[in-house]
């Protein structure tokens, strides 16, 4: 059945609106400060930022630089991309398009992009 203004049905969610990140326009990249290896890059787009939440889509071009998760718990979605996140207990997750992960409050890593990364996002802030 095609989706009509009839046939839709309320919801609790509400949407606020469609975004293709490839119409969007992206500001400017930032350099990521203290790069472990490169000089990869950074750009967000913020479809929420507050004082205990966050959500938007963020991009880096390949590099490796250092992650401290104090304070904040983040849910990601890559959408795009290759990376690998090497925790300081050792252990190496894998991220590629399709890959949704929970980086828990209190981790600490490091980044390893390999190939432009592009995810969707959410940190919930202590």
């Amino acid at each position: 059945m095609a989706d009509t203004e009839e046939s839709a049905t309320p919801t609790d969610t509400l949407l606020a609106g469609v975004v293709s990140l490839m119409d969007v326009p992206w500001p400017a990249a930032v350099a990521v400060p203290n790069p472990v290896d490169g000089e990869p890059a950074t750009r967000t787009l913020s479809f929420i930022d507050e004082k205990d939440r966050q959500a938007g889509a963020w991009t880096c071009t390949p590099g490796a630089f250092r992650s401290d998760h104090s304070g904040y718990v983040e849910l990601m979605h890559i959408v795009g991309g290759r990376a690998q996140l090497v925790g300081d207990d050792g252990v190496i997750f894998s991220l590629e398009p399709g890959t949704m992960f929970l980086i828990p409050a209190g981790w600490t890593g490091t980044w390893n992009v390999t190939e432009t990364v592009t995810k969707s996002f959410a940190i919930f802030r202590d």
